[in-house]
């Protein structure tokens, strides 16, 4: 009974006392190998309510009288009575009751266990498990693999800290140590106000509109010149003479001043084909501008789509690695009591730590999608705030 209880290798079913109050076994102590309670320092919880102290095991309740702990107030600090033979209630020296729990176990146990006692070879489990030679080689490979991943995973770390600190700026001497947040917050985002805020904030709104007017002002332009009239002013001397150098010596009062303007009369349809130009490239630019409209609209509405359905795989993701790790403690306690292989608690470690990773990498993928989000519409929709800063403020602090 004492072995059983140390190892907790009692039954894994919902436990409660003898009155029908559900009991927890947190913590089943340290044992006592002088007189006094068999085990020290217990934490239990009983109907919700935790409680600290020691714990007496006998075969049957009346062993308790029988031993006369009812009369001895160092049995007083007793928290539960634990027996496979429930024939009497346990009281302390003043009268008080004390919470008592029936304890069964299989019987191979005490089989396994009588052998082990018996045992004159190491490890003392070798007839209990024939096949021990093959496990332990498992065992072997099993702490090899997982060195091998635990070196790869710490260099990994450090070159992935490293980044960090360069991107925070911080010195090598500073300790980052990174934390998986327990909790989300519960934003659900609408298409429709997503596009709105980034048609306010985003650039791209404001790049559309400068390209769709520098296309427009092309064509005003190239109407423009087909009424196109020139001005000009002439002024100047005229002078003759045998040789260059000397022509204007001696001017002629012979001054000439010419205002004029022309005007295209006949151009062979070179300005309307200018102007038939520059429409044809405005065709083209708003063509762009409206591919490039509608693909930002999809990505943003993709980018939405995805940030919504992530929560919910996140929430999958959550439930899936709590199961996984309450799977894997149940099969060490069932291994440890003989009833699943090694392959087996292998499986469920495996398991255990795919769903650990699929957990953080789906609260990474949320994070990613949020922020992206964020630096489309710089908008922060937790607080239903902007995001902007007035920098020159900032600068002149």
């Amino acid at each position: 009974m004492h072995y059983v209880w140390k190892h907790k290798l009692f039954a894994l079913k919902p436990l409660q006392t003898t009155d029908g109050q559900p009991t927890e076994i947190i913590d089943p102590g340290l044992a006592n190998m002088h007189a006094g309670p068999d085990f020290f320092n217990a934490k239990i919880k009983i109907n919700d309510v935790i409680w600290v102290g020691n714990i007496e095991i006998h075969q049957q309740t009346s062993d308790w009288f029988r031993h006369n702990h009812h009369l001895d107030p160092a049995y007083d600090s007793v928290i539960l009575h634990v027996a496979s033979d429930i024939d009497a209630t346990p009281t302390r020296s003043n009268g008080e009751v004390i919470p008592q729990m029936e304890l069964h176990y299989p019987p191979y146990l005490l089989k396994n266990y009588e052998e082990l006692i018996r045992a004159d070879r190491y490890p003392a489990c070798f007839r209990i498990i024939p096949q021990l030679p093959s496990f332990l080689l498992q065992l072997e490979l099993n702490v090899l693999d997982a060195r091998s991943t635990l070196t790869d995973n710490e260099s990994t770390l450090k070159s992935r800290m490293f980044q960090l600190r360069s991107f925070l700026a911080l010195s090598e001497d500073e300790d980052l140590e990174p934390v998986v947040p327990e909790s989300i917050p519960s934003v659900l985002l609408n298409y429709d106000d997503v596009l709105d805020k980034a048609l306010t904030n985003n650039s791209f709104a404001q790049n559309i509109r400068r390209r769709q007017l520098e296309a427009d002002y092309e064509v005003a332009k190239a109407k423009g010149d087909l009424r196109e009239i020139t001005l000009y002013a002439q002024v100047g001397f005229t002078g003759t003479n045998n040789e260059l150098n000397t022509v204007y010596h001696n001017l002629k009062d012979n001054q000439i001043v010419e205002v004029g303007f022309k005007i295209p009369i006949l151009d062979w349809g070179k300005r309307r084909g200018k102007v038939k130009i520059a429409k044809s490239n405005r065709d083209v630019v708003e063509s762009r501008l409206r591919q490039e409209t509608m693909n930002f609209n999809q990505d943003l509405f993709i980018l939405v789509e995805q940030f919504n359905n992530q929560q919910m795989q996140l929430q999958i993701a959550n439930e899936a690695d709590k199961i996984a790790e309450k799977r894997y403690n149940t099969n060490v306690e069932t291994f440890m009591i003989g009833k699943i292989s090694t392959l087996d608690l292998n499986d469920s470690q495996l398991k255990k730590d795919e769903a650990r990773q699929k957990h953080i990498n789906e609260l990474y993928a949320y994070w990613s999608y949020y922020y992206q989000i964020r630096s489309l519409t710089l908008w922060d929709f937790t607080d239903n705030t902007g995001i902007d800063a007035d920098f020159e403020k900032i600068i002149k602090q």
